[in-house]
């Protein structure tokens, strides 16, 4: 959209008067399509797993979000049922900040294994290095419940992931 301007995952910049401006002529319909070719690169993206620190059982829909390290939202994705991710961002190479959020009973953390409330300074945590077209993989979380006296209401378990 912009010339030699690069997009990190759905955040473009938009400054008036900066992209490409295609023509299109007629005014009678019906209208003839432009094509416009473009010159995409797959951008980059973050995967790894959500288990319980206790049991390590897998935590199935837990979000994990990724950030630029000015903090800017890129992306997220959820857990499935092995509490597999990988984020949906396209990102470019650099590095990012990564962190869970959750409403299933877990303490959230900043990657790598830094508790993460609500708000939390991402600078805390360790930034992860991703390259364009390419899948950074590893970035997993241990989390601990935030109620072990209410273990008895802890949600289903996904299964459980063996150690390697």
């Amino acid at each position: 959209m912009y010339p030699d301007v690069l997009c990190q995952g759905t955040l473009c910049p938009s400054p008036v008067g900066v992209g490409v401006l295609v023509a299109v002529t007629g005014g009678v319909l019906p209208f003839v399509p432009v094509t416009v070719d473009m010159d995409l690169s797959a951008g980059g993206r973050i995967s790894g797993t959500v288990a319980d620190a206790g049991s390590s059982a897998a935590v199935v829909g837990a979000n994990v979000q990724v950030y630029s390290l000015t903090g800017q939202s890129l992306g997220s994705a959820t857990t499935d049922g092995l509490g597999n991710y990988i984020s949906s961002a396209g990102l470019t190479t650099g590095q990012f900040y990564v962190r869970t959020s959750n409403a299933l009973g877990y303490i959230d953390e900043l990657y790598d294994n830094v508790v993460c409330g609500f708000s939390c300074q991402l600078s805390l945590g360790t930034d992860v290095g991703v390259t364009t077209g390419a899948v950074t993989s590893g970035v997993d979380f241990g989390l601990s419940w935030a109620a072990p006296s209410l273990a008895r209401s802890r949600p289903a378990a996904g299964p459980r992931r063996s150690a390697t």
